[in-house]
């Protein structure tokens, strides 16, 4: 193999020795490696999704990436977030778990924003970044990253959990000529009612559902920036239903809601 240096834009021998068994995946090889080394991730939520799927991308090799997040860690945090012990509690969830993950890959740069995900930051954080995973707990964040990733034309991996049960979405912009697909808006319609929202501190969550669904949704993220997209099959215009209970998952055709506030004018 040739020599390769940063200065190209191409991979080092660090990075060739260290993504050695992605490289010789011809889905994504040198060509998808460099790709990834050049992608900004944003990542909303450091927390039971948050976590995995931070580690996921730092060892994929995702050269820029930016955990956001304005909690601090809890002790019913670690039966599912793995990057922090009883000594981090009352520490920044996001500059504790970027800590790890700088230490476990020097090779990328994450950087820590603790800050809540809104209206002051939103158009700042897609700008800024290639594609956005929300890996967030609220339906306000959920909602504004939606808008914002539509404004700004950038792919939002969706990605959620719950008791033993997983959803991951991708919502891009149409390939090939396809038409839209629809956002996430149009698959979950916001209303003026307010109903309680099940979540983990009321239902509970199973540790592991939150590292398949944090791994699957940087999956996600790899195919949309490497040849793995167009040889296999991506999320895009679908949605995975997750059943870790029943060991089996379900994909539905998402489809586009012509009367969506979010997206009907695109």
């Amino acid at each position: 193999m040739t020599d390769k240096t940063d200065k190209t834009g191409t991979l080092n021998d660090a990075e060739i020795t260290r993504y050695a068994r992605q490289l010789i995946l011809p889905e994504i090889s040198d060509e998808g490696q460099d790709a990834l080394k050049a992608t900004r991730l944003a990542i909303i939520g450091a927390g039971g999704l948050g976590n995995p799927a931070l580690m996921a991308a730092t060892n994929a090799g995702f050269g820029h990436i930016t955990l956001i997040d304005d909690d601090v860690i809890e002790g019913t945090n670690l039966n599912r977030q793995f990057l922090f012990t009883p000594d981090d509690i009352a520490q920044p969830k996001a500059e504790i778990a970027a800590r790890h993950a700088a230490a476990q890959n020097p090779l990328i740069s994450v950087k820590a924003r603790t800050s809540y995900f809104d209206e002051t930051i939103a158009d700042e954080v897609m700008a800024g970044h290639d594609i956005i995973i929300d890996a967030s707990d609220n339906a306000p964040t959920r909602y504004l990253a939606n808008r914002t990733a539509l404004a700004h034309d950038k792919p939002l991996i969706f990605v959620s959990a719950i008791r033993f049960e997983g959803q991951l979405a991708v919502f891009s912009a149409p390939l090939d000529g396809d038409e839209r697909a629809g956002c996430y808006e149009c698959l979950f319609p916001q209303t003026s009612s307010i109903a309680p929202v099940a979540n983990c501190a009321t239902v509970g969550i199973a540790g592991p559902v939150t590292m398949v669904m944090g791994s699957l949704a940087v999956l996600e993220a790899i195919k949309l920036v490497t040849k793995a997209g167009s040889i296999g099959t991506s999320l895009a215009g679908r949605l995975m239903l997750f059943d870790g209970l029943g060991a089996h998952s379900d994909i539905i055709k998402t489809k586009r809601d012509k009367n969506c506030p979010a997206c009907a004018d695109l």
